[in-house]
């Protein structure tokens, strides 16, 4: 994957942004803003998903142990697997995982649930390709099988902004006695796999008490990592002046958890970005974008238009359109 090579303050879309902004030192701030943003289009995220989760199939192979896939995602239990009390080979009662099922079930009403479920789908046509060593969301019934144990829980995410979202699913699976157990024993391990991830956001995912790994394609820059912490100082200014008083969901002015991460996606920016950027306002301040990314923004996501596919296809089989 890489990023962008036309500004994108010299995008229409852009320059509208931009023309919200009343000096002209704000403007030029705020266009070293957008041109420092990662830019990410929909196959760069897959490609990156699948690559990663190729490369750990591939080592897991002949270990005799499998990978649990589950899409990161909120769901409403408070524990990833449900149990029971149930007697030992000794008779004494303890606590155990039972579900058949893992958690696949979003919490209804979510801004995530699309990608959620472009990331469920990765995981199942990768699960197609590698059928000894992936699982699909399993329940700990898979994960106990004696034919592939379960070696590696592995969450797989689009963008890890500041990892609270991973951090919460990581709880619900600690929270299960059973896994406390698996861990314990050196049974199983957590992976949690990325397209990106900002510097602060890894960070924290990496603190977790289950410890896991953590496998990010591309790093996301953040304000509060950014090399120049001058310009950085002027963009937490824009942040502070202009644009609404909160953002998508009701997140602070700099973002979910105060992340201020540099990225856009182009199905859509994520409320880890400043608000200035990913959200309107009743007033007469508009978002960079809202929903998928517009037409003009194509080059700068290196996204083809149709024509351009259509081409590509018909040379491909030897057609002149």
């Amino acid at each position: 994957m890489v990023t962008a090579r036309v500004p994108l303050s010299q995008s229409e879309t852009g320059k509208a942004w931009l023309a919200q902004f009343r000096s002209a030192d704000d403007m030029k701030a705020a266009g070293e803003l957008l041109d420092a943003m990662l830019l990410l289009n929909d196959n760069d995220v897959a490609d990156a998903i699948r690559d990663s989760i190729d490369e750990l199939a591939n080592d897991w192979q002949g270990r005799g142990r499998s990978l649990a896939l589950y899409a990161e995602r909120e769901f409403d239990s408070g524990e990833a697997y449900g149990s029971l009390d149930v007697p030992d080979p000794t008779g004494r009662i303890r606590r155990r995982a039972v579900s058949y099922s893992g958690p696949v079930k979003p919490t209804r009403g979510k801004m995530r649930v699309g990608s959620e479920g472009t990331v469920a789908y990765l995981i199942s046509q990768l699960v197609e390709r590698w059928p000894k060593v992936l699982k699909n969301h399993p329940g700990p019934k898979g994960i106990r099988a004696k034919s592939s144990p379960v070696g590696a829980i592995v969450i797989v995410t689009d963008l890890i902004g500041s990892g609270t979202r991973a951090n919460k699913m990581l709880d619900k699976f600690w929270r299960v006695p059973s896994v406390k157990s698996w861990v314990s024993g050196k049974w199983i391990e957590f992976i949690v796999i990325a397209a990106a991830g900002t510097p602060e956001g890894i960070a924290a995912v990496k603190s977790h008490h289950v410890r896991p790994t953590v496998i990010a394609e591309q790093i996301v820059p953040t304000i509060g990592t950014w090399k120049d912490q001058t310009l950085a100082d002027q963009w937490r200014q824009l942040i502070a002046r202009y644009g609404p008083s909160q953002g998508r969901g009701g997140v602070a002015r700099a973002g979910y958890a105060d992340n201020a991460a540099l990225v856009a996606l182009s199905s859509r920016i994520p409320n880890n970005t400043p608000a200035i950027i990913h959200q309107s306002d009743a007033s007469s301040w508009r978002a960079l974008y809202e929903g998928p990314a517009p037409a003009d923004l194509r080059p700068h996501f290196r996204m083809r238009d149709e024509p351009e596919l259509l081409q590509q296809a018909a040379a491909a089989i030897g057609v002149e359109l």
